[in-house]
């Protein structure tokens, strides 16, 4: 999840979210080479976000330090130190961070299926297994403007989709343009069924 601290409360607040599955290879890395293929990923999947701001990495164990350590880098562990210089990230541990108890919640139990908890308006949280999800941002910054969603089909799969806008636009104007984007690509590939999740509070007619 990629966040940014308001200006005006001082409040952060969730503006991308992300997930990536690892290959069969990537299993085998130990978690700190995981993090590492994380944050390579992420940093050059949101660039139009990281490539012109100081990022803070929250995580348990800190790659950058555990590339910068290293005496002799080859291979993958070269590759990566090459692929995050790029970017402005500076490590931050979890424990150093206070009122984030949700958030390394949701971080460590991601993986843990939680279909068993007996809430009275289930119907309401539960997405049937035959839904797609859609999840799209837009972000305004000095280097233009550009769009993306990604959808997810039942069984897990990621398909993103991304656009640069040619014209000069709000972030809301942005947004809207994120959502419609996702949308046609959704109707392109059939889909049927559509759950749509963003941060912002768009006004769909």
């Amino acid at each position: 999840m990629l966040a940014q601290e308001s200006p005006v409360d001082r409040k952060e607040r969730a503006i991308h979210y992300l997930s990536k599955k690892f290959t069969v290879s990537e299993l085998k890395y130990s978690e700190v080479e995981k993090t590492c293929v994380a944050l390579v990923w992420v940093l050059h999947r949101l660039r139009q976000y990281t490539l012109h701001y100081q990022t803070f990495l929250m995580t348990e164990n800190d790659p950058i330090k555990y590339l910068l350590d290293r005496p002799a880098l080859m291979g993958k562990l070269a590759k990566w130190k090459i692929l995050i210089s790029e970017f402005d990230v500076q490590f931050m541990p979890q424990k150093s961070v206070k009122g984030r108890a949700i958030t390394d919640l949701l971080a460590e139990n991601s993986g843990v299926p939680n279909d068993d908890d007996n809430f009275l308006d289930d119907h309401v949280l539960s997405v049937n297994e035959d839904s797609w999800k859609m999840f799209f941002d837009g972000a305004v910054n000095l280097s233009g403007s550009g769009t993306g969603a990604v959808l997810i089909s039942p069984d897990g799969q990621h398909h993103p989709v991304a656009a640069k806008l040619i014209f000069p636009c709000t972030n809301n104007v942005a947004e809207y343009e994120a959502c419609i984007l996702g949308l046609q690509a959704a109707i392109e590939m059939g889909v049927a069924k559509l759950n749509v999740f963003g941060d912002s509070a768009l006004i769909i007619l």
